[in-house]
C-alpha cells in the first residue's frame, strides 16, 4: 500500500490489467467450456450459434470495457483519496520535522530560534512550556554563576591585597607601588595613582602623588594636590568616591605605542579611617568598570587606610622610641656628670674651711664651667658669676645684685620654691634638682640645680650657695618626647618587660583588654597571657630581640575573661648607658576585628571552592552533549570562515575604496583601492586609529569633511551615499561615502565604501 502511496499511477495502470483480465476471462472460460462439452470447433461460426443461443454471452463479451470503465472510475476515486491522504502525511512529515527541529534546539539550548508549530497540538505547548523554563533555569544559572564569580573575585582580591599590605607594613613608599601596581592589574585598568595626604594636622595640607603606574609600568611624576583642589581634593572633602564616565579631555593622557587616548572610566576612593582621610587612590581605564569592582575597590580602600595608619604610627613610634633611647643616654651621662660635679662639690665643701687656697681655686673654675650665686637667709642676692649674668640675660652684676631670689623664679613656682627656701633656711638638707628659671627676657632656662647652706666660723648658716649646669634644651626635648610617648600611650598598645620577660608596666589601653591592673600583675610574665598556639614564636622572637634584633609579630593575647585579641607588635630593646639590656617594650595594635573578618573570608573563599567543586562535577555530565554541540558549531564556524574569506577577496578587488573600523575607531579592513586612493600601504595602518587617516584637527560643526562621520556609534549618515572630502597628504579630495554599520554580539564593525567622483562622472 505504501508504494501506491508513493506511485498512484502504478496502481490505475493494475486497476486496468486486473479489470480487462477479469472481464476477459469470464466469457473466455464459458464459451470454452460449452464448446469442449459439446465438442465443438473453436470456429467464428460456432461462436455465433453459441451467442443465439444465449444472447446473455454478448453482455459478458462487453464485461471487459466495462470492467475497464469501472478500472477508470475507482483508479481516480483511489487517486483523489491518496493524494488527501499524501498531502495529510507530507502535512504531518513537516510538522514533525518543525517539532524535531525544535526539539533539537532545545537540546542544544538554542531558546530563542523560532519554528513554524501547531500550538493547538498538546506535544508543542509542552514543549514550548519546557523551553520556557529552560531557558529561565539557564538564564538564572548564568546569574548565580556571575554573581558567585563575582564574590569570589572580590574574596579573593581582598585575601591577595591583605597578603601584600601585611607584607609592605614598613615602608609608605613600597607599600602604595605595590598597592597601586596590583590594583591596576587586578581590575584590569590602564593607569593608577597613588595620593598621600601630608601635613594632616596643618592648615597647609596637600596630597602627594608618591607612585603612579600606567601599563604594568612604574612611572616616576611628581606632582602635588592642594586639599580642596580638583576631583581628588573634592573627593578628600566630601569623603565620597567619584565615579567618571564622562571624562574631560586631556584630563589625563593614557600614552602607548598607537598614541594617546582619553579612559572612558576614572573612579577615584578616598582612604578613610576613623572618619580621617589618609589619602586617595585614582584609577582609569578604556573600559567602564562594573559595580562589583566599584565595591572592591572600595572595600580595599578600607583595609589600605588602615594600613596607612598603622604604618605611620609605627614609624612615629619607632623614631620616638629611638630618639627617647638617645635622650635617656644623654640625660643619663649628664646625670653622672652632675653627679659627679656634685660629689666633688661636696667634697670641696667639706674641705674648704681646711683649704682656702685651693677652695678660692676650684671657686674661679666653677665660675668657668656652672652657673653660680650666693644669696642671704633672706633671698638677697649678693654674688653672681659671669655664667649666671648670661644664663639669665643680664649685662651686670647692678641688676641683680640686692634682688630677691623671686625676681629668677616663675611665679607658679614661688609657693613650692618658697617652702624649699624656709627649709634651706632652717639649715635643712640641700636642694638638688631640675629647676625651671626666669630670665630677664622672660624666657625659660632649666637647669639642674644645687641650693646649698654655707656656715661661718659660728656655725650659722651665712649664706646660701646656687649652682647649676644648663640643661634646657635636652629638657625642653625631654619634655616634648615625655608628651609624644605619653600621646602614644593614648593611641596604641604599649608594654615594658625585663630580659625575661617579667612585666614592668603596661598602659591603661593593654590593660582594659588583658582585665588585669597593674597591682595584679605584680611579678607576672607577659609569657603567661599568650596563646597557647602562638607561644612558642612569641618566645623565640622575643629572645631575638633580647639579642639585640627588633622584630615585628602578629600573636593573640588571652584576657582574664579568657577572650582572644589579636595584636601586631612591634618589640625593641632599650640599652642603658653601658650599653647591656634594660628592657623591652612592645607597640602594637589591636587587629582582632580584621583578623576575624580575614579568617571569615578564608572560611567563605573555602566553602565557595567546595561549590566550585560541585559544579564543575555537574559541569563534566553535559560535557558530552556540548562536544558534540561544539562539534556542530565548528563546522558551521569553518563555513562561516570561508564566507568571510570569500567576502574579503571580493571587498579586496573592489575598484571603490574600503575601509572598516571596530569600536575602537581602529582600522581592521584597508584594501587595494583605499591604499591608492590614500597613496598609504594597508600593513602601515592596520591596528591604528582611523585619526592617522583622518586627523581631528580638520573637524568642523557644519562640514562635510570624512572624519566628522566615520567613527564608532555615529550613525546621522548611514545607508546613505554622500559627499565628503578628506585630506591627503598634498590636496583635498571629494569623494561620495556610503556607511554601513554591523553588529554581532560584543563584535562592531563600521564600513566605509568611497568612490572618487571623478570615477563616477567618467
Amino acid at each position: 500500500m505504501t508504494e501506491f502511496l508513493h506511485n498512484p499511477k502504478r496502481l490505475q495502470t493494475n486497476l486496468f490489467i486486473i479489470s480487462f483480465v477479469l472481464g476477459t476471462f469470464f466469457p473466455l472460460s464459458a464459451t470454452f467450456i460449452h464448446l469442449i462439452i459439446n465438442k465443438l470447433d473453436f470456429t467464428f461460426k460456432n461462436l455465433l450459434q453459441f451467442h443465439s443461443q444465449f444472447p446473455i454471452l454478448w453482455f459478458f463479451d462487453l464485461l471487459p470495457f466495462i470492467a475497464l470503465g469501472f478500472a477508470y472510475l475507482l483508479s481516480n476515486y483511489l487517486n483523489d483519496k491518496i493524494h488527501i491522504l499524501q498531502e495529510i502525511i507530507e502535512s504531518n512529515k513537516n510538522k514533525n520535522k518543525e517539532i524535531e527541529k525544535f526539539t533539537e534546539s532545545i537540546k542544544n539550548e538554542d531558546f530563542e530560534t523560532n519554528f513554524n508549530l501547531d500550538t493547538e497540538n498538546n506535544l508543542v505547548r509542552l514543549l514550548l512550556d519546557l523551553r520556557k523554563n529552560l531557558k529561565t533555569s539557564k538564564l538564572d544559572e548564568t546569574h548565580r554563576r556571575k554573581e558567585d564569580a563575582e564574590r569570589h573575585w572580590v574574596n579573593e582580591g581582598l585575601a591577595k591585597f591583605a597578603e601584600i599590605l601585611r607584607q609592605n607594613s614598613n615602608e609608605i613608599e613600597v607599600l602604595a607601588y605595590n598597592v597601586i601596581l596590583n590594583l591596576v592589574k587586578y581590575i584590569d585598568a590602564n593607569q593608577g595613582g597613588f595620593y598621600l595626604l601630608e601635613n594632616k594636622d596643618d592648615e597647609s595640607k596637600y596630597f602627594s602623588l608618591i607612585s603612579s603606574v600606567a601599563y604594568d609600568r612604574r612611572k616616576y611624576k611628581q606632582k602635588t594636590i592642594e586639599w580642596n583642589e580638583g576631583l581628588v581634593g573634592r573627593c578628600a572633602l566630601e569623603k565620597e568616591p567619584i565615579f567618571l564616565t564622562d571624562v574631560p579631555d586631556k584630563y589625563i593622557e593614557v600614552k602607548s605605542g598607537l598614541g594617546t587616548a582619553n579612559p572612558r572610566c576614572i573612579y577615584i576612593v578616598p582612604l578613610i579611617l576613623n572618619d580621617e582621610i589618609h589619602g586617595v587612590i585614582e584609577v582609569a581605564g578604556f573600559t567602564v568598570f562594573e559595580k562589583y569592582k566599584l565595591l572592591f575597590i572600595n572595600k580595599l580602600a578600607e583595609s589600605i587606610a588602615a594600613t596607612i595608619a598603622s604604618v605611620r604610627i609605627n614609624i612615629t613610634t619607632a623614631k620616638l622610641l629611638e630618639d627617647s633611647q638617645i635622650q635617656a643616654e644623654k640625660l643619663a651621662m649628664q646625670d653622672e656628670i652632675m653627679r659627679k660635679n656634685m660629689e666633688q662639690l661636696r667634697i670641696t665643701q667639706k674641705e674648704a674651711a681646711e683649704q682656702a687656697k685651693e677652695f678660692v681655686s676650684f671657686t674661679n673654675s666653677v665660675n668657668h664651667t656652672m652657673i653660680r650665686a650666693e644669696y642671704s637667709v633672706d633671698g638677697i642676692l649678693k654674688y653672681a658669676n659671669t655664667k649666671f649674668l648670661t644664663k639669665m640675660g643680664y649685662s651686670n652684676n647692678d641688676e641683680v645684685e640686692n634682688r630677691h631670689i623671686n625676681m629668677f623664679i616663675s611665679k607658679k613656682d614661688q609657693e613650692w620654691f618658697a617652702r624649699i627656701w624656709t627649709a634651706l633656711a632652717a639649715g635643712g638638707k640641700h636642694f638638688e634638682n631640675y629647676m625651671k628659671h626666669i630670665t630677664k627676657q622672660g624666657t625659660e632656662i632649666w637647669t639642674m640645680a644645687t641650693y646649698t647652706c654655707v656656715r661661718g666660723g659660728d656655725g650659722k648658716i651665712d649664706k646660701i650657695l646656687f649652682l647649676a649646669l644648663d640643661t634646657t634644651e635636652e629638657k625642653k626635648q625631654s619634655l616634648d618626647y615625655e608628651g609624644q610617648i605619653e600621646a602614644l600611650n593614648r593611641s596604641t598598645y604599649k608594654g615594658e618587660y625585663l630580659p625575661n620577660g617579667q612585666i614592668i608596666d603596661l598602659n591603661k589601653k593593654l590593660l582594659n583588654v588583658l582585665e588585669f591592673t597593674m597591682l595584679e600583675l605584680s611579678n607576672k610574665s607577659i609569657f603567661e597571657f599568650i596563646h597557647a598556639d602562638d607561644k612558642k614564636l612569641f618566645k623565640d622572637t622575643f629572645n631575638s630581640v633580647v639579642r639585640g634584633t627588633p622584630k615585628e609579630i602578629v600573636v593573640r593575647f588571652i584576657s582574664q575573661a579568657t577572650e582572644v585579641h589579636w595584636f601586631r607588635m612591634s618589640l625593641s630593646a632599650v640599652n642603658d648607658m653601658y650599653g647591656d639590656i634594660a628592657k623591652i617594650i612592645s607597640i602594637g595594635d589591636d587587629i582582632t576585628q580584621q583578623k576575624i573578618a580575614q579568617l571569615k573570608e578564608e572560611e567563605h573563599t573555602k566553602q565557595l571552592k567546595i561549590q566550585e567543586e560541585a559544579l564543575r562535577i555537574a559541569k563534566d555530565s553535559l560535557q558530552e552533549r556540548l562536544n558534540l554541540a561544539k562539534a556542530e558549531v565548528l563546522e558551521q564556524f569553518k563555513e562561516i570562515e570561508q564566507v568571510k574569506i570569500l567576502n574579503e577577496k571580493m571587498l579586496e578587488g573592489l575598484l571603490d575604496a574600503v575601509i572598516t573600523i571596530n569600536s575602537e575607531n581602529e582600522i581592521e579592513f584597508f584594501n587595494k583601492a583605499a591604499e591608492n586612493l590614500w597613496g598609504v600601504s594597508r600593513e602601515d595602518l592596520l591596528g591604528k586609529n582611523i585619526e592617522v587617516l583622518l586627523p581631528t584637527e580638520f573637524e568642523k560643526p557644519e562640514s562635510n569633511y570624512m572624519g566628522n562621520y566615520f567613527k564608532a556609534g555615529e550613525k546621522s549618515k548611514l545607508g546613505v551615499r554622500t559627499e565628503v572630502f578628506f585630506i591627503n597628504q598634498v590636496e583635498e579630495i571629494s569623494v561620495l561615502m556610503t556607511l554601513s554599520e554591523a553588529y554581532n554580539d560584543d563584535n562592531y564593525r563600521l564600513t566605509a565604501f568611497i568612490q572618487e567622483i571623478e570615477v563616477e562622472l567618467f
